[in-house]
């Protein structure tokens, strides 16, 4: 199970509502592949909808359950943390940044793994596995080390590019027209009043008050949310009263545009 392992600071309960909060989602590796996952996280969904400017349709509610997250490893990347492994290392805040490397396998030598190097290694593995006290008690170091160096041979003979985490966030087009800076802002006040009430560890009278304000500012946002729905359709359908006489052309490209998946204008 990867919950509560990592960084405490990216833990956080699965389950969050004005009626209180638990763990009931888990994710789950065979404790073999333990070590290839990574960074796994528990992401609000206030989160979520804040950091990709996700807008929350008034029909619908801000989902209860939180989102959870981590990396892995495939076989054809690698993790490398050591600035003598990569060719050009990533440097942020004077350490080493975590890149994903990917090899050329379209060009392998015949020579590949032949190094004196490398067989030295190799050996020592073989060596290691043969003793039967060894694989019971060091089976991970064991295998460890046989991927080490199999990767630093492949970093010596193969071409191979280093991936960086993408910086770019996908930008979202506005398909919400009542969708406003107050509702946004009122989002924000609702994500800080969530995790106050979830960071909070002291009395329980204090729980409780952070617990109503949660519940106060997220009834607060879904009421907004809803009013501001209706407000805009109604000034649809005043507008589309008005034209009904006089633009009839402008009238059914109005009706041509209701319903899901049309293209909404902004007025």
């Amino acid at each position: 199970m990867l919950n509560g392992r990592g960084d405490s600071s990216k833990d956080n309960f699965t389950y969050v509502s004005p009626i209180g909060k638990s763990v009931v989602d888990y994710m789950i590796t065979p404790h073999a592949s333990l070590k290839k996952f990574y960074d796994f996280e528990v992401k609000l969904v206030s989160d979520l909808l804040i950091d990709h400017n996700i807008e929350v349709h008034p029909n619908s509610r801000v989902p209860d359950h939180s989102v959870l997250q981590c990396s892995f490893d495939y076989s054809e990347y690698r993790n490398n943390t050591s600035p003598q492994v990569a060719k050009t290392p990533i440097y942020e805040n004077n350490c080493v940044k975590s890149v994903r490397r990917k090899y050329d396998v379209t060009k392998i030598p015949n020579d590949i793994f032949k190094s004196e190097r490398c067989v030295r290694c190799l050996d020592k593995v073989v060596d290691s596995l043969l003793d039967r006290h060894n694989i019971e008690q060091r089976i991970n170091s064991i295998y460890e080390t046989l991927l080490n160096a199999i990767h630093d041979e492949m970093d010596i003979v193969l071409d191979y590019k280093d991936l960086g985490q993408s910086t770019h966030k996908r930008k979202r087009r506005n398909t919400k027209p009542y969708w406003n800076n107050e509702l946004r802002n009122l989002l924000r006040e609702v994500n800080i009043a969530e995790k106050d009430y979830l960071r909070y560890q002291g009395d329980r009278r204090t729980k409780t008050k952070r617990r109503e304000i949660f519940k106060i500012k997220r009834r607060q946002f879904d009421k907004r949310l809803r009013q501001e729905e209706r407000k805009y359709t109604a000034q649809r359908l005043n507008r589309i009263k008005s034209i009904n006489q006089g633009n009839p052309k402008e009238f059914w490209r109005e009706i041509s545009k209701l319903g899901p998946g049309k293209n909404i204008d902004k007025h």
